[in-house]
């Protein structure tokens, strides 16, 4: 993220938007636990099914 200059990324599943992995996700379901970012599954951590405000 930090080579794209980006805060969030989304994770898909197939051609479906499965969740979004953001900078703040990061820093406070993975690192604040502990847990390490560079090891730790996507899925622990990232936001599930987000909604679209148009």
């Amino acid at each position: 993220m930090r080579s794209l200059d980006v805060g969030a990324l989304p994770v898909c599943e197939g051609q479906q938007l499965g969740g979004m992995l953001t900078d703040c996700n990061i820093t406070i379901r993975a690192t604040a636990f502990g847990h390490d970012p560079n090891t730790t599954p996507v899925c622990h951590y990232m936001t599930f099914r987000p909604h679209l405000l148009l």
